[in-house]
């Protein structure tokens, strides 16, 4: 094997091993044919060309494939559930735009439901913290918007509303991943009377 051919054998090492395995050894044999059509240089540079384009897109579809987590409905849902209780509360025009968006919510959460996964990827959970901490970050930061800023109109109010809402809900949300990370490494630990 060629110098260039052997590059490029390393350089399959970047696309995601599923596509690796399917793949790599007939683009390795691909690579050392173009090489005796075309030579070396021009086959390095079109290969790195290759590289360059194509495993970024090989990894997106990776990503792409993968079914969203059970948190997508149940946010929409969350959220689509305080437009309508912010619509019911404010009667009038503003309360149907509200019940409105509740059902533009609420069909992205129905949408979303069959695709969804319950969360059994352990890295997943890993982003219980962050959900938490965004969750009272967005309830502290509405604490002092309500504190530096007195207006009493419907829209900030309604913007409150929602806020406070979706903040419990990202609170809730990251506390129950948290369970389930905690849960997750209590099963996994080695037990005492195992050798």
């Amino acid at each position: 094997m060629s110098r260039v051919v052997e590059a490029y054998a390393v350089g399959t090492r970047l696309y995601p091993p599923g596509f690796r395995r399917a793949y790599g050894a007939d683009l390795v044999d691909l690579a050392a044919s173009m090489e005796a059509d075309l030579g070396g240089r021009r086959t390095a540079l079109r290969l790195t060309g290759d590289l360059l384009v194509s495993v970024p897109a090989r990894h997106l579809e990776v990503v792409m494939k993968r079914p969203a987590p059970l948190v997508v409905p149940v946010a929409a849902a969350l959220v689509g559930l305080s437009f309508v209780v912010a619509g019911a509360v404010i009667g009038s025009a503003a309360g149907i735009g509200l019940l409105l968006l509740a059902l533009v919510s609420g069909t992205v959460a129905v949408l979303a439901l069959p695709g969804a996964r319950i969360v059994r990827d352990p890295r997943a959970s890993r982003l219980w913290w962050q959900l938490l901490l965004a969750g009272v970050l967005l309830l502290a930061s509405i604490g002092a918007g309500q504190m530096l800023f007195d207006n009493d109109g419907w829209l900030p109010w309604v913007l409150t509303f929602t806020a406070v809402i979706s903040g419990w809900a990202l609170v809730l949300l990251g506390m129950f991943l948290g369970a389930v990370r905690a849960v997750r490494a209590y099963k996994q630990r080695p037990s005492l009377g195992a050798s």
